[in-house]
């Protein structure tokens, strides 16, 4: 959410578009913590977090 503030508070609507979506080598998702201020990570597979969010992670050749 703050991304998308500071985009609109430097006047960059139109030019850029902010997405919840990590790249990486395959497509799958990751669960970070969204709790934890600067300390948030992302959660091990064995790891439980009631504030979690997921993100979809795909390849940057799917991305555009």
């Amino acid at each position: 959410m703050r991304l998308i503030e500071n985009m609109s508070l430097n006047n960059l609507e139109g030019r850029v578009t902010c997405l919840n979506v990590g790249v990486g080598s395959e497509e799958g998702k990751v669960s970070f913590t969204s709790d934890m201020d600067t300390t948030n990570h992302v959660l091990a597979s064995h790891e439980q977090n009631d504030h979690a969010i997921n993100v979809r992670i795909c390849t940057l050749e799917t991305m555009f």
